[in-house]
């Protein structure tokens, strides 16, 4: 993963972190992650892809 949390700030997706250093770390090992919402819903916005395109990085 190519330093995930700078690109992040780059892009403006991320303002500050409690342990920085702990979540560094923790990205080095496999992640699961749940995003919740219903992809055949009639009320997807915008705001949904914002989240599409994070878990692309995954």
């Amino acid at each position: 993963m190519n330093n995930l949390l700078e690109d992040l700030k780059w892009r403006g997706l991320l303002a500050q972190t409690t342990d920085e250093k702990a979540l560094q770390e923790a990205l080095k090992k496999p992640i699961t992650l749940y995003v919740g919402f219903d992809p055949t819903a009639s009320s997807i916005h915008v705001g949904n892809l914002v989240v599409l395109f994070v878990l692309r990085r995954f």
